[in-house]
């Protein structure tokens, strides 16, 4: 399904639209018939309906078009970090069942590690893109197109990760028929249009980056890849010159990169922008303003998860809405506000959805799925309000997850690895505040059990744990404060000491 609409899309899309990355331009034309040789290919050396195949993708054109090729053929695409700890990676491919892999050439070396660590050296079949052997892509790429299956909408199509608002990272499934109806919604709002050029620099991992450039390509737009090896905060002056000489239209990306942008001392102007629009972390007014003032665009917000894919758009110029709403909810979707108790007020209530979009539940994990996806209902942890407009805002959450550059962590998971540590007696991780950014950064607090230095503390995690995950600061206590009851006072740890 997910492949037949990229199809419709390619044949109405005007022949400059496509998939964008340096001097190189590919028309949707050539996507549509590149994936569909590869997926004959994958099913042509094994590659079954309902095989989840993971991904080890540069962000780039190769890693849409072979996740068309996958969708085309029947499997389920699983985006893999390429950059996290050899121990992580293989835990997350095993939750995912996964029994194929395809990887950039780059990435070699980490797939054939996966593999390894999977089944053993050899043992699930491994795709190279950029290589030229029988395992290759190009190799699959020569097969003639035949054998594509007939797909449904309860057919799966995508595994992504997500710590959302449950805990530990969970697979989260989505067929083809919600995707379908995410992409449908985002065409009816006219959230892109065929003359738009996205810029998209997110991983390919990261559930914004990847399911971002499926819309634009539903809507017959164009996605312009960008990638730099250097940090964002190095290279964001090239980063806002792409923009400006590649005429970019639409910028979605989260408040640290706007941040970063409004810094900046070159002379640019982003002239053919016509939104910019932050997600994954709340908006700061500080960063909303300084981005107005430099480059006089109002940055809007978009809300969405994993589980979800879009709740709410803010995709209008109307200067009325608050700067801090994320929009209305998306089309096909029913939003409610369950009581819960907040320091808000009693208008702000726990954000619950329906939707024929939403996930039917979490991969192997019955008991949270008893407890998040009740009568049809997805329970999102999120606190926020609705204005008689619909217009909604978030406000906080009702969980202990904590938001990091675009991230959602689960403290629990950096706990249970600080708990291996043999100088560790007893671990709590919290949320604070950057000084001057404002943005989330992790403290470990840490009962020691014999004595360490925070440097290692937080090598041990490194090596262990995403970058995202790994504590900045670490604090150590003689004891961890706690209620009559043994509940751990979180509050009391984020005070400095």
């Amino acid at each position: 399904m997910i492949y037949d609409r990229l199809v419709a899309a390619a044949e109405q899309a005007p022949s400059t639209s496509g998939l964008r990355q340096g001097e190189s331009f590919i028309p949707y034309r050539k996507v549509v018939d590149r994936s569909a040789h590869i997926a004959s290919g994958l099913i042509a050396r094994g590659v079954a309906k309902g095989t989840p195949v993971g991904l080890l993708m540069i962000n780039g054109p190769e890693l849409l078009t072979l996740a068309y090729a996958l969708f085309a053929a029947g499997a389920v695409v699983v985006p893999l970090n390429a950059q996290a700890p050899r121990q992580e990676l293989a835990a997350t491919a095993r939750k995912a069942h996964v029994a194929a892999v395809i990887a950039s050439l780059p990435y070699a070396e980490v797939a054939e590690m996966l593999v390894a660590d999977l089944a053993g050296p050899g043992r699930l079949p491994l795709f190279l893109s950029g290589g030229s052997d029988d395992n290759s892509v190009a190799a699959l790429e020569r097969y003639s197109i035949a054998g594509l299956p007939q797909l449904g909408p309860d057919d799966a199509a995508l595994y992504m990760f997500s710590s959302g608002s449950t805990g530990i990272p969970k697979v989260v499934p989505h067929t083809h028929g919600e995707m379908d109806i995410d992409m449908q919604g985002a065409i009816e709002t006219s959230r892109h249009q065929p003359d738009d050029i996205m810029i998209n620099m997110m991983p390919g991992s990261h559930a914004m980056g990847f399911l971002s450039a499926t819309h634009v390509a539903a809507a017959g737009a164009s996605t312009l890849y960008w990638h730099d090896p250097q940090p964002f905060m190095l290279s964001k002056g090239r980063f806002a010159n792409a923009i400006e000489t590649e005429g970019v239209t639409i910028l979605m990306g989260v408040p640290f990169m706007f941040d970063a942008l409004a810094g900046l001392k070159d002379e640019v102007s982003f002239r053919r922008l016509r939104r910019a629009q932050s997600a994954g972390v709340a908006l700061r007014k500080e960063t909303y303003d300084r981005f107005l003032e430099r480059f006089g665009i109002r940055l809007t917000q978009a809300y969405g998860s994993t589980e979800c894919l879009s709740i709410a758009i803010n995709d209008g110029d109307d200067p009325d809405v608050p700067w801090d709403s994320v929009g209305v909810p998306a089309p096909r979707l029913t939003f409610e506000l369950e009581p819960a108790e907040n320091p808000f007020g009693p208008e702000c209530g726990e954000i619950v959805v329906s939707s024929p979009a939403i996930t039917k539940g979490y991969l192997d994990a019955p008991e949270v799925n008893a407890r998040t996806l009740r009568d049809g209902k997805f329970y999102t942890g999120d606190l926020g309000t609705q204005s008689k407009e619909g217009y909604v805002t978030i406000k906080g959450r009702s969980k202990l997850i904590i938001e990091v550059a675009g991230h959602k962590v689960d403290p629990f998971e950096i706990e249970e690895v600080l708990g291996t540590h043999p100088a560790v007696a007893e671990a709590v991780v919290v949320g604070i505040p950057d000084a001057r950014t404002g943005e989330q950064k992790l403290k470990a607090v840490i009962v020691r059990a014999a004595e360490e230095n925070p440097d290692a503390l937080i090598r041990y995690c490194r090596e262990r744990l995403a970058s995202q995950k790994v504590p900045s600061i670490v604090e150590f206590r003689d004891e961890i404060p706690k209620s009559a009851t043994g509940k751990i006072l979180r509050g009391k740890l984020m005070e400095a000491v």
